[in-house]
């Protein structure tokens, strides 16, 4: 039970930082557009967005193999 909190905390946490990283950079930059295209590369990042979206991508990926091990274990 315990490693299914951590799992879904780890995966919604990492979802917020990510969230919030595109939300600061659409703020600075205007760019609002890019949010719904954020598969093209036209959203400048400065480093603290940049830092907090990587961190948020590990947490959610940290999060499925959590999820993983929680299902094998």
């Amino acid at each position: 039970m315990d490693l299914l909190i951590i799992h879904r905390t780890a995966f919604l946490g990492g979802l917020l930082l990510m969230l919030v990283a595109l939300l600061l950079s659409a703020n600075r930059t205007g760019n609002y557009r890019g949010l719904l295209r954020f598969w093209e590369r036209n959203m400048d990042m400065n480093a603290t967005e940049f830092k907090l979206h990587r961190t948020g991508l590990l947490g959610m990926l940290l999060g499925v193999v959590l999820s993983l091990v929680d299902q094998v274990l």
